[in-house]
């Protein structure tokens, strides 16, 4: 619900830092996580992060990419996230006992 004014307000590039710097917390915190609680505030954490990238990187991907490429831009990131999606579900599969 923020990141359209986030990524208005303080443009595309802090919009994505500021995501980037969310997955690294959100990450950190979940890898050391004590008890649930910070599981659980680490998740959200990486849901916002993950809100604001889905807004903001497809946004910035069309305003600097070339006219002639950009709707392939726009397809390949979407692909490469069904294609990170696909591998984290086959590596659950591989290592799950």
């Amino acid at each position: 619900v923020g990141s359209g004014w986030l990524s208005f307000k303080l443009g595309r590039k802090k919009s994505l830092m500021i995501g980037a710097i969310l997955f690294v917390a959100g990450s950190l915190f979940s890898a050391a996580a004590p008890n649930v609680e910070v599981l659980i505030l680490s998740r959200v954490l990486l849901g916002l992060a993950v809100g604001v990238a889905s807004y903001t990187a497809p946004l910035y991907l069309s305003e600097i990419a070339p006219e002639k490429i950009r709707g392939s831009m726009i397809s390949m990131y979407q692909l490469m996230i069904t294609i990170g999606i696909l591998g984290a579900y086959l590596s659950d599969t591989a290592f799950s006992y």
